[in-house]
């Protein structure tokens, strides 16, 4: 698609790239891919849709989850939540769409 790659980061299950653009492609397995499912296996590199409108200037990865940095500061996470590593305020279940991180917004 003739993106041009700024950082890549790489999971457990799923890999994350960011673009000179500010936006996040993921591929591989499980909810770190962003789609809306918990098991998306993704094989090719997929636009995280939910954050395609912020322009991100960040991201990271842990063992299964994701965190993005927007241009304005705000910070989403997905992924496995099992620690609660998403800052969503429990750690019941994982979280399979960017969501702003609670407590910083």
């Amino acid at each position: 698609q003739g993106q041009v790659c700024q950082k890549v980061c790489a999971a457990n299950q799923f890999s994350a790239v960011l673009t000179a653009t500010g936006k996040v492609y993921t591929f591989g397995n499980g909810s770190g891919v962003g789609k809306g499912t918990s098991e998306p296996r993704q094989h090719t590199p997929w636009l995280v849709e939910a954050i395609s409108s912020e322009i991100i200037v960040d991201i990271s990865t842990g063992d299964g989850h994701c965190v993005a940095l927007t241009q304005r500061g705000d910070v989403y996470a997905w992924g496995t939540n099992s620690m609660g590593q998403c800052g969503q305020g429990h750690s019941n279940s994982s979280i399979t769409t960017p969501s702003i991180v609670k407590g910083l917004d």
